[in-house]
């Protein structure tokens, strides 16, 4: 029978082996705590720094504009390579490559921990030790379903290829908006050049007939009307005026240039349009269907929608 001095030096030492596995189960126990406390804080957005720093932008011109100007093939082409939407559109095609790579790659091996073997042998036993916390420890290794890489590919794969399409169907779409701004600037500029004439046309007429009327030879009426007629085309001549700076800030808009650039255009007649008018309705309907990016575009969202089908139903599979 154990004495009282000799009870409490055991029950003095079974506390201090407690508390020794106590205490290297601690930082296990506390680690689900500490990662439970990680937030994130959200960035604060600052909409006149954003601005300061579009005013620091500089454009140097990519191309040397000769004396004859560009011509409508010359700025889509530079459309194409330099408008910020695109290259926008095209960093996304580097992002589907990758998720190509990743969708043909295996599941990582995932490490964890159990506590239920420290919690059983504890409700068991009343202690716990080194092997309880040891056979917690575990790697496990996820299995794909039969077929289900070979469907991540697939669908990876498509929608690559849809995003390539829809990066040809908006260079197919600018470039037909730059041809069609380069005819507007040039018809605007030629009604102004125009408008111009008819103005220094009307001064003239309108001298004429204030000398006509100081010598009597012409009415104060008449005189009015070709006031009035001056004063009518120097409207015009304002309207064409600012059609030519909306059609050019257009132009720049759709080339990816300030506002302010000017550009020397030249409009020089396409050879391959005027031979692609000498086909029939027949061959320029087939060559729309086989040709067009956005019919394509469809095709391969329609390609995509197939291979996720084909996904789904490979992860079916228990």
């Amino acid at each position: 029978m154990l004495t009282p001095n000799r009870r409490g030096l055991a029950a003095a030492l079974a506390a201090s082996a407690r508390s020794h596995r106590l205490g290297r189960l601690a930082p296990l126990l506390a680690f689900p705590l500490l990662t439970a406390c990680i937030s994130y804080e959200p960035a604060p957005l600052d909409p006149s720094r954003i601005l300061q720093n579009l005013d620091r932008v500089t454009w140097s011109p990519p191309v040397n504009t000769s004396s004859t100007g560009l011509s409508p093939r010359e700025l889509a082409a530079l459309a194409v390579t330099h408008q910020p939407a695109l290259r926008a559109l095209r960093a996304e095609v580097g992002v589907a490559r990758a998720r190509l790579v990743e969708a043909g790659l295996l599941p990582d091996p995932a490490f964890g921990w159990g506590a239920m073997d420290v919690v059983a042998a504890q409700i068991d036993t009343g202690s716990s030790g080194a092997q309880e916390v040891i056979s917690g420890f575990g790697v496990m290794f996820p299995l794909l379903r039969p077929g289900e890489r070979d469907a991540r590919i697939g669908t990876a794969d498509s929608r690559r290829t849809e995003i390539l399409l829809r990066v040809l169907r908006a260079e197919w779409i600018l470039t037909r908006e730059v041809y069609l701004a380069s005819v507007e600037v040039a018809a605007a500029e030629r009604l102004l050049v125009q408008t111009t004439e008819l103005l220094d046309l009307a001064s003239s007429t309108g001298e004429y007939f204030e000398r006509a009327r100081e010598a009597g030879a012409a009415t104060a009426i008449q005189t009015n009307l070709a006031q009035g007629q001056l004063f009518a085309l120097d409207l015009e001549r304002v309207t064409a005026q600012a059609r030519v700076r909306a059609a050019r800030q257009s132009l720049n808009a759709l080339v990816g240039l300030p506002p302010a650039f000017e550009l020397r255009l030249t409009q020089e007649e396409d050879p391959a349009a005027r031979a692609d008018l000498e086909r029939t309705t027949a061959e320029l309907t087939a060559c729309a269907v086989q040709h067009r990016p956005d019919l394509a575009e469809l095709l391969a969202r329609y390609g995509t929608a197939e291979q996720g089908v084909r996904l789904a139903v490979a992860q079916q599979y228990p």
